[in-house]
């Protein structure tokens, strides 16, 4: 009985948190919440910015300091070269007095010792001229003996000075090395904020687009975006080729043997004509959110989101446009006409090398549900799960409606 009671217990405690606790709806986003994100982004940008202005700052700071150093260690060696130059003279200067007294004592080396000397001493013609000897032999004996002396002390202080420059050097080496490191962090730095600030403007432009889109569609800033788009994005039943003649030259994924694609993995389908000026249209009713015009690679690209009867949606994207005849914002069937091919040499479209569309399917919708273009890139789908093509590759179709086996 105990049992069966604790076993109603817990269940009871199970269910208690479904009982009690409301549904609670997350609460819709507005064009109002895209615009404060837009702020933060903004805000964000303007601390980075101030950083790597200090940062600039520090790093001119620095490399002055190493300028600095490096003067200063110059200077050191040139000092010690003059110091080192100033002991060689005077090593020179002290042979040469040592020479002298030599001379002066070899009086006492000639003719057994002192006879020399003594007669040199004696040899004076008077007795004034014999003092005169005597004085002028032990004078420059002194005099010689002082001045070696103080070489000898001079040649010390230099030896001296020279330690003490040598370990000034060594202090500013350390010292230069020690900025280098510094520099190279804060040039770390100056690049993570760079980098940093290239991320932010990139979300701030696609915010900025995404905004323009929903006040073109008429979203207020109060407006929940999920039903103010809901009411601007039609439906379509399906998705149909963006030409109405022409043929497949490149699959979507990796390439075959026998192409020469530029990529390893192709993310569209590329679709050609033998005529340049080829009307593109859109694959089927939608709108148009976005459109990077005069690209290096891709020249002319529309977005397009599309929304299906049973709840999918996809967004489009049609590259090598030589002119585009919609804006962002238009509301599009699948008879509008957004552009003309190009990709022809005369387009300057560094990825095209012949006239054709790359047309591109990806999941969801761009600028709403993501608005990266890594994203968007990295939901992309094969067109022929959606679109019917011709099963082979080079088929011509003659019309953009007609289904292939």
């Amino acid at each position: 009985m105990i049992k069966k009671i604790l076993n109603i217990f817990c269940i009871i405690i199970l269910i208690i948190p479904y009982i009690i606790v409301p549904n609670v709806r997350v609460k819709a986003q507005t064009l109002g919440d895209v615009e404060r994100e837009l702020q933060k982004y903004k805000d964000d940008y303007a601390a980075q910015e101030e950083g790597k202005k200090q940062t600039e700052e520090e790093i001119a700071a620095t490399r002055q300091n190493i300028d600095n150093a490096t003067k200063d260690i110059t200077a050191a060696n040139e000092e010690i070269v003059n110091l080192n130059n100033e002991i060689s003279s005077l090593n020179d200067e002290i042979k040469e007095k040592e020479k002298q007294i030599k001379d002066i004592m070899s009086f006492y080396q000639k003719s057994n010792g002192e006879s020399a000397y003594l007669e040199y001493a004696f040899g004076a013609k008077s007795f004034t001229d014999f003092i005169y000897r005597m004085a002028i032999s032990e004078q420059l004996t002194k005099y010689n003996k002082s001045l070696i002396r103080e070489y000898n002390e001079k040649i010390e202080a230099n030896n001296k000075k020279t330690k003490e420059l040598d370990e000034k050097k060594k202090q500013l080496k350390e010292k230069q090395e020690k900025l280098e490191i510094l520099l190279k962090s804060l040039n770390n730095d100056l690049a993570g904020y760079e980098e940093e600030m290239v991320s932010i403007d990139e979300e701030i432009r696609m915010k900025e687009d995404a905004i323009q889109m929903y006040k073109d569609m008429g979203c207020k800033s109060e407006d929940d975006l999920d039903v103010c788009t809901a009411q601007k994005l039609p439906e379509t039943t399906e998705l149909f080729r963006p030409l109405k003649v022409g043929y497949v030259t490149q699959e979507f994924g990796y390439p075959d043997r026998d192409t020469s694609a530029l990529y390893s993995f192709h993310g569209g389908i590329d679709v050609s004509t033998t005529d340049n000026n080829t009307p593109v249209y859109a694959a089927g009713a939608g709108l148009v959110v976005a459109i990077s015009r005069n690209q290096y690679c891709g020249k002319n690209i529309v977005y397009i989101q599309h929304r299906l009867r049973n709840g999918e949606t996809y967004t489009t994207s049609y590259w090598h446009l030589r002119r585009v005849y919609v804006e962002e914002g238009d509301v599009v069937s699948r008879d509008t006409q957004i552009g003309v091919m190009g990709g022809a040499a005369s387009d300057h479209d560094a990825c095209a090398y012949g006239a054709h569309v790359h047309f591109v399917v990806a999941t969801g919708l761009y600028l709403k549900d993501y608005y990266y273009i890594s994203t968007f890139n990295a939901r992309r789908i094969n067109p022929r799960i959606l679109v019917n093509f011709p099963s082979s590759r080079y088929s011509s179709f003659t019309d953009r409606f007609v289904k292939y086996n």
